[in-house]
């Protein structure tokens, strides 16, 4: 903590008050930056190596590629579902203020791909949308504990 911040914000003038915000709004711009930079390098790296992870004793590091699924791709599953099972996995479109439209509970229709089989399953992953490579980073509960 800087001497600065000890000093009661109610003492700061408006003209200072308002360059030390944007003082801290661009050094938090900056440290975005470089945090992104190194989730790159940390992606570069384990592409690189073929790993989904860098090895710590000290931190749980991987990378993830997260999943969504097309809603529009849940579509043939309208034909394959049974009335009963649509009525808890899907919303079909209405009118809100706007309309809304159709979609799919997604936990609940692969639940219900599962039950139904392979033609059902092959819709839902059909309907992947694979996400952009994003780090998994925090300390180990283990290496947390152990600090002072």
């Amino acid at each position: 903590m800087t001497i600065e911040l000890l000093t009661p914000l109610d003492s700061w003038s408006d003209g200072y008050l308002l360059e030390r915000l944007q003082r801290v709004t661009d050094e938090m711009a900056d440290r975005q930056q470089q945090k992104y930079e190194l989730h790159q390098e940390i992606i570069r790296r384990c592409q690189e190596r073929k790993a989904n992870g860098i090895p710590s004793e000290t931190f749980d590091c991987s990378i993830i590629r997260p999943i969504t699924y097309s809603q529009a791709g849940f579509t043939p599953l309208l034909e394959v579902f049974s009335r009963a099972d649509l009525k808890t996995c899907y919303e079909p479109e209405h009118e809100v203020t706007e309309m809304a439209r159709a979609r799919g509970m997604t936990a609940k229709v692969i639940a219900l791909a599962k039950r139904y089989g392979e033609d059902a399953l092959k819709v839902v992953e059909g309907a992947r949308v694979p996400g952009n490579l994003t780090v998994k980073f925090e300390v180990k509960k283990e290496a947390a504990n152990a600090q002072p």
